[in-house]
């Protein structure tokens, strides 16, 4: 596939080998491919875009399904005349909440215990696994939509390999 983009005259950018841009005149478009999935950004009114639309249809087997509104199970809402995105992972907030049986905890404004220290431990005390799946879960929505949990969540990846009491206590603080 990266061919082809190169072909319709878009250049990989150096920071991510999965995204690619080509600027025509005052038109950017870009195309960020993911596994088998793939989104086309640019103009909806622009000829390039629908131009390109219809190159990549011929070349693959491909649905256009329209404009985005679910990416990576993040929810898409905008609004053009407005000038405003907003991305929400709110599903998915909810499925690892009940997955982990914290469904109905109430929210706290810091996501961090104050003057909290996690200490190193030789061996765990805490269900490793567990512990694990927790904090890859809530890492997901760090990196998606809660980059305000990235301090707690990078002080607990520290302590993955060997978690404590102490440790399973402040992840659970986070849910």
């Amino acid at each position: 596939m990266c061919g082809t983009m190169m072909e319709m005259g878009y250049t990989r950018i150096k920071v991510d080998h999965t995204v690619f841009i080509r600027q025509r005149g005052d038109v950017l478009s870009i195309i960020a491919l993911y596994v088998n999935n793939f989104k086309l950004v640019g103009p909806p009114d622009s000829d390039d875009v629908r131009k390109d639309k219809e190159t990549l249809k011929r070349k693959y087997q491909m649905t256009d399904l329209g404009e985005i509104s679910w990416i990576l199970g993040i929810h898409v809402t905008w609004d053009r005349e407005e000038g405003w995105i907003a991305l929400s992972q709110q599903k998915y907030l909810e499925e690892v909440l009940e997955h982990f049986d914290k469904a109905n905890v109430r929210p706290i404004s810091t996501p961090s215990l104050p003057n909290h220290h996690l200490v190193c431990l030789p061996s765990p005390e805490a269900d490793v696994k567990h512990f694990q799946w927790a904090l890859g879960a809530l890492m997901y929505l760090m990196l998606g939509t809660c980059p305000d949990i990235a301090y707690t969540i990078t002080a607990l990846g520290r302590h993955a390999a060997n978690p404590g009491t102490e440790h399973q206590h402040t992840l659970d603080c986070l849910f």
